[in-house]
């Protein structure tokens, strides 16, 4: 999936739907770190945290 095609699913999406996206972009945008020096662990676990957080949303973007 490219980014054109994600930007067009959350075009598609409900305002309440586009407003979590926004958010988890601003939060992911706010906590940036060089995952490349991150520890696997935390890498992991952050990556846990988001699917858990988010898991409608990607489900609707996975159809």
């Amino acid at each position: 999936m490219s980014a054109r095609d994600i930007i067009r699913e959350i075009e598609a999406l409900p305002p309440e739907e586009r407003r979590i996206v926004r958010d988890y972009l601003l939060q992911a945008e706010d906590n940036q770190e060089d995952v490349r020096r991150m520890e696997r662990s935390k890498a992991e676990a952050i990556a846990e945290r988001v699917f858990a957080d988010h898991a409608e949303l990607f489900k609707k973007l996975a159809q």
